[in-house]
């Protein structure tokens, strides 16, 4: 019985984690930013990438720079992170990583950069 009851409880850890893992739009991605204390903002592209035009105020990690991962997994993982690229695949594979090493707090930009220099959201060069 109590192996069962440490099951379910780490079930619902699990489950209650994932649910602050988000894939959002690009209204619920800023709201949840300016909404969000001590949030961390990853620009996921290239360096030529960021320079061409960013959201103000986010960090880039190069996705494809050989330690990536290592600059992406040194923030303590109750830290809200808040993630895009261009369109969504780079920052879609980050966000699965993310997740499955424990992050709480973790929202995708899933339209990505291309999406919100369309809407004519501001963008820092």
């Amino acid at each position: 019985m109590k192996i069962l009851i440490s099951i379910l409880l780490l079930f619902a850890g699990i489950v209650a984690q994932a649910q602050n893992c988000k894939k959002v739009n690009l209204q619920e991605f800023e709201q949840k930013l300016k909404e969000t204390k001590n949030a961390v903002l990853l620009d996921l592209r290239t360096p030529k990438e960021f320079a061409s035009g960013h959201i103000k105020g986010s960090k880039n990690i190069d996705f494809f720079g050989k330690r990536f991962y290592d600059q992406i997994l040194k923030y303590p993982k109750d830290t809200p992170l808040f993630i895009y690229c261009e369109s969504g695949g780079r920052s879609g594979q980050t966000f699965e990583r993310l997740k499955n090493e424990g992050y709480q707090f973790v929202y995708e930009m899933h339209e990505g950069m291309s999406a919100w220099r369309d809407s004519k959201r501001p963008v820092e060069k």
